[in-house]
């Protein structure tokens, strides 16, 4: 799980923690001999869960990591790649869950602002921080839309595997919201950023509304019944489907594209899929109004081990496989991979020549290991 500070690594793992989770803490602030433990608790399974910033990762080589969980929106796409492709790396299907929060966007501006002093490099920075919020809201394929920004392009507009294919929400058509948005940037002269837009469309008669006289705009009002957070995610959602766009300069001044006009001349229209909202509270851990959808069926597959009472053999296999790294003093991956122990589960091979059958078990690991996980299978078979 990935946090952008170290104080929120740090009160992450102390929620965790609290709440019996097997979790482990990295960043760069601790001592050489505390990151090297911490290091060898989650290479050889003693925790389940480990809670670090950017700083974790490089050089650690683990492939049965089955989430990557990123507590904060990361600064640019380049850094959730690497950090998400840390997930799934022996093959066998993992998730990658990205949160977003308005405060995420606010810390990585300031950190730019702050520590890139150069103009054109500073331009750079902000101008990958918008892509990484236009990934955070666009409704289109995640994967292609990855595939887009480095440069790669491909024909097909679904990969039916990210959580924007494979999410079965309800299209609601949003023209009309989309409308009043562009009309308030266009009537505006294009010379305002998402606040001021958000004041005049949600009818909110604040100082510079009136003095300015936007207050008899139109448009002004014209969405008050809408909340004004929703309707930053709505600019920042039309943002990353390319009708409107954002200046990456100092003020994020916001513009009508031709796919924005379409729209303002009634010749195309905007739908969207309606996702589920994610509920923050200030002061504590992030939470989602409902399950998690890591599975696809809108339910968490953790909460689904707990919920059952049921003997689960892929964890009395792993289990084993842990007794085993310890007593031999090395990774458990490096016994048998989860794609091994998963087809174990699966297919529940009698026999060594059964076991021989499953992809990733060569006959040295074979003769070493065989017996003791057939042994482990054989209880569940009784």
């Amino acid at each position: 799980m990935y946090c952008a500070t170290r104080k929120d690594v740090e009160t992450v793992y102390g929620e965790l923690a609290k709440r019996g989770v097997e979790v482990g803490y990295y960043h760069a602030g601790l001592s050489d001999e505390i990151r090297k433990m911490q290091q060898e608790r989650y290479a050889y399974d003693k925790v389940r869960v480990m809670v670090a910033t950017s700083a974790f990762g490089m050089g650690i080589d683990k492939s049965n990591v089955r989430y990557v969980l990123h507590y904060q929106m990361p600064r640019n796409m380049e850094s959730y790649y690497q950090e998400a492709g840390r997930a799934g790396r022996d093959g066998a299907p993992s998730k990658c869950v990205l949160l977003y929060s308005g405060r995420d966007v606010m810390i990585h501006k300031y950190l730019i602002n702050e520590s890139v002093r150069e103009p054109e490099r500073r331009r750079i920075e902000m101008s990958k921080l918008q892509q990484m919020i236009n990934y955070c809201f666009t409704t289109d394929c995640l994967r292609k839309y990855m595939l887009n920004y480095f440069g790669e392009t491909v024909n097909w507009t679904r990969c039916d595997n990210c959580g924007s294919c494979l999410h079965k929400g309800a299209l609601r058509d949003l023209t009309k919201e989309a409308k009043a948005i562009f009309k308030a940037v266009i009537d505006t002269e294009e010379r305002y950023g998402a606040a001021m837009i958000t004041d005049i469309v949600a009818g909110n008669r604040t100082d510079r509304i009136v003095r300015y006289g936007y207050d008899r705009l139109p448009v002004f009002g014209r969405l008050e019944d809408m909340d004004d957070r929703e309707i930053k995610g709505l600019i920042r959602q039309f943002t990353s489907l390319g009708y409107l766009d954002c200046a990456t300069g100092k003020y994020p001044i916001l513009s009508i594209t031709p796919a924005g006009e379409a729209v303002l001349d009634g010749s195309a229209k905007v739908t969207e899929v309606r996702r589920q909202l994610v509920k923050v509270r200030p002061d504590g851990p992030r939470q989602r109004a409902g399950a998690a959808h890591f599975d696809g069926t809108g339910n968490s597959m953790t909460m689904k081990r707990r919920a059952s009472n049921k003997p689960n053999l892929f964890e009395a296999l792993r289990q084993h496989r842990k007794t085993l790294s310890e007593q031999l003093k090395v990774p458990p991956y490096l016994i048998f991979p989860d794609t091994v122990l998963i087809d174990m589960a699966s297919m529940r091979p009698q026999t060594l020549a059964d076991l021989y059958k499953i992809k990733g078990i060569g006959e040295a690991k074979l003769q070493r290991f065989g017996l003791s996980f057939l042994k482990v299978i054989s209880t569940f078979s009784d």
